[in-house]
């Protein structure tokens, strides 16, 4: 079994690919038992793509989640 690096938030543009992300989701997607990431007006692999690779795109959906909450 390999070690795998963890990553930083101020390294996550930097070093998570597509397909890593893609992964994550498929994982969120199974462990909530949800039918599909991306249907009707969910797309999850579009908002953690957009969230964790640009980070002009983070700040601006941290913003509108702290106007949320």
């Amino acid at each position: 079994m390999t070690i795998k690096e963890k990553i930083t938030s101020k390294e996550v543009h930097k070093k998570l690919s597509r397909e890593a992300i893609d992964e994550g989701v498929v994982a969120f997607i199974n462990s909530v038992n949800m039918q599909s990431g991306s249907a009707g007006s969910i797309d999850l692999y579009s908002l953690m793509k957009a969230y964790l690779l640009d980070e002009k795109k983070r700040d601006e959906i941290n913003g509108i989640v702290k106007e949320m909450i």
